[in-house]
């Protein structure tokens, strides 16, 4: 999978700022439930429906990848010795 230029663009924008931030891997087992409560959650804020479209998509993509890659997810976790900020 190629990652998009948009993610990319994300992913930049987190490592510039000082504001905190996480992110959740496909192969991390709790995402599904995490992105799940995130959809729940935007609907009840009235998020569009183009952006619960984007995170019905990533959830597809994310339902797709572990099915393909059972064997690569994981419970989360640190390296060890890796600071959380």
């Amino acid at each position: 999978m190629t990652v998009s230029a948009r993610d990319q663009r994300i992913v930049q924008d987190c490592m510039d700022t000082d504001e905190p931030t996480i992110v959740f891997r496909a192969q991390d087992k709790l995402m599904l439930s995490v992105l799940q409560h995130y959809r729940e959650r935007a609907l009840a804020e009235g998020a569009t429906d183009d952006f619960i479209a984007a995170v019905d998509q990533r959830h597809k993509e994310v339902t797709d990848w572990q099915l393909a890659h059972p064997y690569g997810i994981k419970t989360p976790d640190l390296r060890p010795g890796e600071p959380t900020s």
